[in-house]
């Protein structure tokens, strides 16, 4: 857990009667995934009164079998593509007890979807009794990954849980979730830390240029900031920014960069392409360029913009962002958007 989320922790360790359901919700890379594990273990250590401000105790068989991943009393759901790639050790060896694991691995991309095979057999093993802490835990993250059936199978054990039980849905995104799941928890959110904190924290791994350039593609998530970093997207970034200039400039077909870009992971795309276009639309309303906008080549300051078409693009993007997660033709995608840019050029 980051020392940026204290006030949150506070929050939910000093209640007397912790809520059953508890849906954990805040924007990208702000950890998330670290507060709900900390949670968790803090949840399942049998010493209550040697617990830290932090974690457990770390020195209970509770607390050795949840760092070694084998704790019979917590329960995590989660996608394939989530355990499969998961940048924290715990998300796969508990993640890994609701897949297929063979079958996964044989596919060429894991699947993004939580599915109700997966509840059901959650629910049938969490009805039973504990079996070495006095409680028991479920963590289903992404939350926003179930498929409607799985969110409607979850739904009766929100309504009747098993004592001495809590349930903990972490999302980004709660608006995805049907009402009837986000009334019947507690919500948490948790802040994102001041730009100063993230900056400091980033400046461990990279130069301040680099910090701050990232935290800004990054909305502010100093974990998402580093996760750019770490994969060349400020390089990535940079490519774009060339190719969508030699398609304004004529120099390549828009169909031509949409096969290019379809061959990029289209989630990072669309999030940057938005991004890209709120600041073009803020540039031709405030006629001021910018901090992060690369103005390098003029041809952006030499070519008219329609202000109405970039905001329908906006939309645009916006609606393909919602379906990422289903199955979907990224060039068909990358064409139209592409295509509507140039549009958009007068």
């Amino acid at each position: 857990m980051f020392i940026w989320h204290q006030q949150e922790w506070q929050q939910l360790t000093s209640v007397k009667s912790l809520h059953h359901g508890l849906m954990i919700t805040g924007s990208g890379g702000i950890g998330k995934r670290e507060f709900c594990l900390s949670f968790v273990k803090y949840l399942l250590c049998d010493n209550t009164g040697l617990k830290t401000g932090e974690e457990g105790c770390d020195q209970c068989q509770s607390c050795e079998l949840f760092r070694a991943g084998t704790h019979p009393d917590f329960h995590l759901i989660t996608s394939e593509v989530e355990s499969a790639q998961a940048r924290i050790s715990l998300i796969s060896a508990y993640g890994d007890r609701y897949q297929n694991v063979l079958a996964r691995d044989k596919k060429a991309k894991p699947g993004k979807i939580i599915t109700v095979d997966q509840i059901r057999q959650l629910i049938r093993n969490f009805s039973t009794q504990s079996h070495i802490s006095s409680h028991k835990v479920v963590l289903i993250m992404p939350a926003d990954a179930m498929n409607t059936n799985a969110s409607n199978a979850l739904l009766k054990l929100l309504e009747e849980p098993p004592g001495n039980s809590t349930l903990i849905l972490m999302t980004p995104s709660p608006g995805f979730l049907p009402a009837t799941i986000r009334s019947r928890c507690m919500v948490v959110n948790l802040s994102n830390p001041g730009n100063h904190v993230a900056l400091e924290w980033l400046s461990q791994f990279m130069d301040q240029d680099a910090a701050e350039l990232s935290l800004e593609l990054a909305n502010g998530g100093p974990l998402n900031a580093k996760l750019l970093f770490d994969n060349g997207f400020l390089e990535t970034r940079s490519q774009y920014m060339n190719q969508l200039i030699d398609m304004v400039s004529s120099r390549i077909t828009p169909l031509a960069l949409a096969m290019d870009l379809s061959k990029s992971d289209l989630p990072a795309f669309l999030d940057w392409f938005q991004g890209f276009i709120c600041e073009l639309i803020t540039w031709r309303v405030s006629h001021v360029a910018p901090k992060r906008f690369d103005v390098s080549d003029r041809v952006w300051s030499t070519k008219s913009f329609s202000v109405e078409k970039l905001y329908g693009l906006y939309d645009r993007i916006g609606f393909y962002r919602g379906i990422v997660r289903e199955p979907i033709n990224a060039q068909l995608v990358t064409e139209d958007l592409v295509l509507m840019l140039r549009s958009a050029i007068r």
